[in-house]
């Protein structure tokens, strides 16, 4: 079959209507907090392995610890990390990006380890095979990584199980930690809290890799969104006010 350049666009103004057309059926208000990382002890085999590799591969390329990060877990494309390091008063934004889909490489592992009923040589080999990992990193001025830590300390403070909470088998899994805290989030509707802080750290990993020339507007955005969002963390806290009381009626209090 032939396949034409109008066939082509027909399928492609589809595509874009049904995009359009999608209404997330998820309660915004489950979107609201970011989850509590499930565990080590009490997660599943294969996300716990995955996770593994996830760790093993970013840690030996940073071989630092961050103030604060964020870890993007896309289902088709490759992984990356973004985060924030204090050296000194010294602020440095690093941006890390498997060079391999590391999901895709934890699925032909296994199965390769399936297959193989007793260890080979090339087994052992691909058990030890850590994924190259591209380190970018940009210095970031101290206001905002201060802005950025009370943000991430606010949103991670309020990490709870939500009721209605969903998620799905593709698009991204977000994970955000700072001092030890930790939460996540799938894939969130933007305009949530969860869908806010997703943007502001998807924003950090555009400030590392955008040219000099446009740095300073996508650090301006980064604050003001942060703003944004730490304002309405705190107007979400604020006590709601206490609705006046209606007078008695005439002759007294009324009826016992």
């Amino acid at each position: 079959m032939k396949i034409t350049s109008a066939t082509i666009l027909f399928l492609l103004i589809l595509c874009n209507t049904v995009f359009a057309e999608y209404k997330d059926p998820r309660d915004p208000n489950s979107l609201k907090y970011l989850q509590p990382e499930v565990g080590l002890l009490n997660d599943e085999k294969w996300k716990v392995d995955y996770e593994y590799e996830i760790k093993k591969a970013f840690d030996k390329a940073l071989n630092t610890d961050l103030c604060l990060k964020m870890v993007c877990l896309p289902s088709f494309q490759k992984e990356w990390l973004v985060g924030i390091k204090d050296d000194n008063n010294k602020k440095t934004v690093f941006l890390l990006t498997a060079k391999e889909h590391i999901w895709g490489y934890y699925l032909k592992k296994e199965k390769s380890s399936r297959l193989n009923s007793t260890v080979t040589q090339k087994a052992k080999e691909d058990s030890d095979k850590t994924i190259d990992i591209e380190n970018k990193s940009i210095e970031i001025d101290s206001n905002t990584a201060e802005l950025l830590s009370e943000v991430w300390t606010q949103m991670l403070l309020k990490t709870q199980h939500t009721k209605n909470y969903r998620i799905g088998m593709d698009g991204a899994n977000y994970h955000f930690y700072i001092l030890g805290i930790g939460g996540q989030v799938w894939s969130p509707i933007k305009d949530t809290n969860t869908g806010r802080l997703v943007e502001i750290g998807e924003l950090l990993a555009d400030y590392v890799k955008a040219d000099v020339g446009k740095r300073k507007d996508i650090l301006k955005t980064i604050q003001t969104k942060a703003e944004e969002l730490q304002k309405k963390l705190k107007d979400e806290e604020s006590p709601q006010p206490i609705p006046p009381t209606l007078p008695s009626p005439a002759g007294g209090e009324g009826k016992k």
